[in-house]
């Protein structure tokens, strides 16, 4: 009897650009690739809960849409007040049943940083929307979210792709990186909000990138670099663009749990 083949997937980070990964897990969807565990941080770490949790395309989509959530997000940035995200955790609570991680379908792992520690951590279980607020409290941004007497941020400010849970138990790691490296025109640097943004994305680009060697597979639709980071904008583009992306590398990766499938 062939063992089944168990396959992870690792969510970047990206800002507004994580609607793309929408449309990646709907390509998976579609041709009935199980997913047996979830590494993501940052934007990603939502959509990834979303997914986990058991959304249909639809709902998430859905829920990309609500203005309140969007709405206060946008107006905390840059300098009107550092803020807990606590319109993520009421959005949360009307499209999710779960309350803690460990009751998601999938297993879920969520990069943050410790900045007691100064550590990267890996959160698997504990109070969904708290997690998750951690997850994309961008530092200087966002307040950081205290957890268990620690204090943490974005983990994509030292790993945007993170891996490390995957490799203990999966034999096949999907990546899907919307932070891919790019360069702007100087001009448009103009401020410094402006610079404090182009250094995040800086960081988090190269950070996502390290990790692109081990993974088995990896897919990164680049032109999600058409689309700002902080504005939910074009949200039936972006999914297209991640959509389109898994679409085109789909019969690779078919031909990759094939392989693995028969060893």
């Amino acid at each position: 009897m062939k063992k089944q083949t168990k396959i992870g997937l690792s969510l970047s980070g990206g800002g507004a650009r994580a609607i793309a990964h929408i449309g990646v897990i709907q390509a998976l969807r579609e041709e009935k690739i199980h997913i047996n565990h979830i590494v993501a941080t940052g934007s990603g770490a939502i959509i990834g809960v979303l997914y986990a949790a058991g959304l249909s395309t639809e709902k998430m989509l859905a829920f990309v849409k609500e203005e309140n959530l969007f709405k206060n997000f946008q107006a905390s940035i840059p300098f009107k007040g550092i803020q807990y995200l606590d319109s993520l955790k009421k959005i949360l609570e009307q499209y999710t049943v779960s309350t803690s991680i460990e009751q998601l379908q999938i297993p879920v792992s969520i990069a943050v940083i410790n900045l007691k520690s100064g550590e990267l951590e890996f959160l698997d279980k504990g109070d969904l929307s708290e997690v998750l607020m951690a997850a994309c409290s961008i530092p200087l941004l966002f307040q950081a979210v205290p957890i268990s007497q620690q204090d943490y941020v974005d983990g994509g400010m030292l790993d945007n792709m993170p891996i490390k849970p995957l490799q203990e138990v999966c034999d096949i790691i999907l990546g899907v990186n919307i932070a891919p490296k790019s360069t702007i025109s100087v001009g448009n640097i103009d401020s410094l909000y402006a610079t404090a943004l182009r250094l995040f994305d800086i960081t988090i680009s190269e950070n996502a990138a390290k990790n692109k060697a081990v993974c088995d597979f990896v897919i990164e639709p680049k032109e999600v670099l058409n689309y700002s980071l902080i504005k939910i904008e074009a949200i039936a583009e972006l999914y297209e663009i991640g959509y389109n992306q898994a679409k085109a590398q789909m019969n690779d990766i078919l031909g990759l749990i094939q392989k693995k499938s028969s060893l």
